[in-house]
C-alpha cells in the first residue's frame, strides 16, 4: 500500500511538471500517457499472473518451488518485453491519424519512443514485485518503490525544466525521469535476488528458444496471464473513452476533470496495493487448503481499504478549496475552480466502488478466474459505463451537472462489477470450484501436445 502511495506521488509530480512547462506539453501529455499505458498495462498485466501462482506454489511446496515458478515468470516477462517493443511503434504511427497538430504529435511520439524503454523496465519490475510479494517480502517492495521515487521525482523536475546544469528536455525529460526511476527500482530488486532464483530465471529463459516441454510450460503461463493483461488494457482504453466523452461537455469540464482524476489517484492507487496483498494471502490460503480463511481475508482487506478511503475523503472534503488552490486552478477561471470543487465531493463513491471491484478481482486470481474477470469487465465497461458517459455528455450540460453525473454513473457500474466479483468468489467457495495447481495443469497440457 505504501509503495503504491509513492507511485501516486510520482504520477502527480510528473503531470504537474508537464502542465507547468508549456501548454503544448500539457496537451500532448494526456494522449501520450494513455496511449503508452494502454500497451504497457497489457504486457505488465500478463506478468501479474505470477503473484497468485508463486504464492500458491510457495504455500504448497516451499521456497524451491517458488524459485522455479519465479524463474518461469521471468521468462514470461521477456516475452512481454518483446511484445511491447513491437506494439509501441504501431501506436506512434496511429497518432498520425488523430487530427491533432504536427507539433503535438511530435511531442507525443517523443514520449512514446521513451515509453518502450521505461515500459520494458516496468515489466521486469512488476515480475520481481510479484515474486517478492508472493513469498512475503513486501518490505523490499516498499524499499524499491522509495528508491524509484527518490530518483524519478527530482530527475523529472530538473530534466523537464533544465535546472542545475541539466539539459532542458521538456516532454523527453518527463519520460527519461520515469526511465531512471524504474531502473532504480530494478537495481534494488537485482541486488536482493537470491542466486537460486537467478539460476532458475536463466534456465527458463534458455528454454524459450527450444521446443522442449518446458518451453510450452512458459507459454502456458503466458497464456494464463493474457486475460489479466487484457483486463488492465481494456480498463485503460475504457477510461480514455470516458475522458473523450467528458471533452464533449466542454473545455471547462475537461480541465476540471483532469484535476479530479489526479485527486482520484490519491484515493484508488494505494488500494491496488491492498488488492495485491489480498491476492497473495488468498493464494497462500488455497495452497494450504485453508479455504475458510478466504472470507476473512476479503473482509479484512475491505476494512483497511474503506478506512483509508474514509481518511482521504475527510481530508478532501475539509480542505477542498485549499487543495484546489494549490494546483492554481483559479488562474484558469472561476468556472473551472468551482466545478472542480463540486466534482471532488463525488470522488469518495468511486474510491469505495473501486476498492470492492479491485480487491474482489484480485482474489479471483487465486481461483484461476481470470477469464471471467476479463469478460465481466468488458461487458460492464463497454456496454455500461462508456455508453452511459456518452449518453450523459449528449443530453446534459455543465450547468445541469453533466460531469458529476458521469462520475456517479462510472462509480455505480464499478460498484456493480465489484458485487459480481464478490458473488463469484463465494460461488467458487460454495461449489469447491478449485482447480489443480497451475503448474500441474501446464505439465498435463504440454504432454498432450
Amino acid at each position: 500500500m505504501l509503495a503504491m502511495s509513492g507511485r501516486t506521488l510520482m504520477m502527480i509530480v510528473d503531470r504537474l511538471c508537464l502542465a507547468a512547462y508549456s501548454e503544448q506539453t500539457l496537451t500532448a501529455s494526456g494522449p501520450a500517457v494513455f496511449m503508452g499505458m494502454s500497451a504497457i498495462s497489457f504486457f505488465s498485466g500478463v506478468t501479474q499472473i505470477g503473484r497468485s501462482v508463486i504464492a500458491e506454489a510457495y504455500a504448497r511446496s516451499g521456497i524451491e518451488e517458488a524459485h522455479k515458478m519465479g524463474g518461469r515468470l521471468f521468462a514470461v516477462s521477456i516475452l512481454c518485453v518483446l511484445g511491447l517493443n513491437l506494439t509501441l511503434p504501431l501506436l506512434m504511427n496511429l497518432s498520425q491519424f488523430s487530427g491533432r497538430s504536427g507539433e503535438i504529435i511530435a511531442l507525443e511520439n517523443i514520449y512514446l519512443s521513451w515509453a518502450m524503454l521505461f515500459g520494458s523496465i516496468m515489466i521486469l519490475d512488476g515480475a520481481a514485485s510479484c515474486y517478492f510479494g508472493a513469498i512475503g517480502n513486501t518490505r523490499l517492495i516498499f524499499k524499491a518503490s522509495i528508491a524509484g521515487q527518490l530518483v524519478s521525482m527530482p530527475m523529472t523536475y530538473v530534466l523537464v525544466f533544465g535546472l542545475y546544469g541539466f539539459p532542458e528536455l521538456g516532454m523527453a525529460g518527463s519520460a527519461i525521469g520515469t526511465v531512471l526511476g524504474s531502473l532504480a527500482v530494478l537495481v534494488v530488486y537485482l541486488t536482493r535476488t537470491p542466486q537460486a532464483l537467478r539460476d532458475a530465471a536463466l534456465n527458463e529463459a534458455k528454454v524459450l528458444i527450444t521446443k522442449s516441454r518446458r518451453a510450452f510450460e512458459v507459454l502456458a503461463l503466458f497464456k494464463r496471464g493474457v486475460p489479466l493483461g487484457a483486463h488492465d488494457s481494456t480498463d485503460e482504453i475504457g477510461n480514455t473513452a470516458i475522458i473523450w466523452a467528458v471533452s464533449m461537455v466542454g473545455a471547462t469540464a475537461l480541465a476540471a476533470n483532469n484535476f479530479n482524476v489526479i485527486l482520484n489517484y490519491v484515493g484508488i492507487i494505494p488500494v491496488i496495493g491492498i488488492a495485491n496483498g489480498a491476492t497473495i494471502l488468498s493464494s497462500q490460503a488455497i495452497g494450504r487448503n485453508q479455504f475458510e480463511r478466504i472470507p476473512k481475508i476479503a473482509s479484512a482487506s475491505l476494512f483497511v481499504a474503506f478506512s483509508y478511503v474514509a481518511v482521504v475523503t475527510v481530508l478532501l472534503q475539509s480542505f477542498d478549496r485549499e487543495i484546489t488552490s494549490l494546483f492554481s486552478l483559479g488562474n484558469y477561471g472561476q468556472d473551472i475552480f468551482e466545478l472542480s470543487i463540486s466534482v471532488t465531493s463525488h470522488i469518495w463513491y468511486y474510491a469505495v466502488a473501486f476498492a470492492v471491484s479491485f480487491i474482489a478481482s484480485g482474489m479471483l486470481q487465486s481461483f484461476h478466474q481470470n477469464t471471467f474477470v476479463f469478460k465481466t469487465r468488458i461487458l460492464t465497461m463497454w456496454f455500461g459505463s462508456v455508453p452511459a458517459s456518452y449518453l450523459i455528455a449528449y443530453n446534459w450540460s455543465i450547468e445541469e451537472g453533466a460531469l458529476q453525473l458521469i462520475w456517479i454513473s462510472l462509480s455505480t457500474f464499478e460498484l456493480g462489477l465489484g458485487l459480481l466479483f464478490t458473488a463469484k468468489i463465494f460461488s467458487c467457495l460454495k461449489e469447491h470450484n478449485l482447480p489443480e495447481p497451475v503448474w500441474e495443469n501446464d505439465i498435463k497440457r504440454t504432454e498432450v501436445t
